[in-house]
């Protein structure tokens, strides 16, 4: 018994040593960027895409990007919702007026944290209409990539509205799902 244990745990630790050693990950290649009133945010390799049938409506097909800053305390999400069964690599623009598309933006600055701002697309009083666009430059079964800007996201969080600007926007992105 002690024969066979021995070259078991030899074979584990071997195991252990050479998965935990730093290696240059595929995923690295990965990104999203863009800009927070004029800052300019870089993240990469936390990022992913999900494709897929829409769960409520079969008739639908949903993109949800996800993304996250290193220490996962701030997210960036992007969902388009349309009909149809494939999402094309065209230019989507986001509408009050729900028909067979909808963009959906969340910049979330606590990562679900109840004390931190949650910003997403609100009509605030004396600015224009929110804007948001995201163009799919390319997609495949595996990869996609694209742009999107807006004019503001605002947060009702703790009172009156608190706005911040998402704009020049890019990422490239694995895709799961399809």
């Amino acid at each position: 018994m002690r024969r066979i244990l021995i070259p078991v745990c030899l074979a584990a630790i071997f195991i252990f040593v050479i998965s935990s050693c730093k290696k240059s990950s595929p995923a690295s290649k990965y990104y999203i960027s863009f800009k927070v009133n004029d800052t300019l945010i870089t993240w990469k390799g936390h990022i992913f895409v999900l494709v897929g049938p829409d769960l409520t409506d079969t008739s639908q097909v949903s993109f949800s990007l996800n993304s996250t800053s290193s220490n996962s305390d701030t997210a960036y999400f992007i969902d388009l919702t349309i009909r149809g069964k494939s999402i094309p690599a065209i230019t989507y623009d986001y509408s009050y007026t729900y028909n067979d598309t909808t963009l959906y933006t969340d910049y979330n600055l606590g990562n679900n944290d109840p004390n931190k701002p949650d910003y997403d697309i609100e009509s605030v009083s004396g600015l224009p209409s929110p804007a948001f666009s995201m163009t799919i430059t390319s997609l495949s079964k595996t990869e996609v990539k694209g742009t999107f800007t807006g004019n503001y996201l605002a947060s009702y969080a703790s009172g009156p509205p608190v706005i911040v600007s998402i704009t020049n926007g890019e990422f490239y992105a694995p895709v799961t799902g399809f």
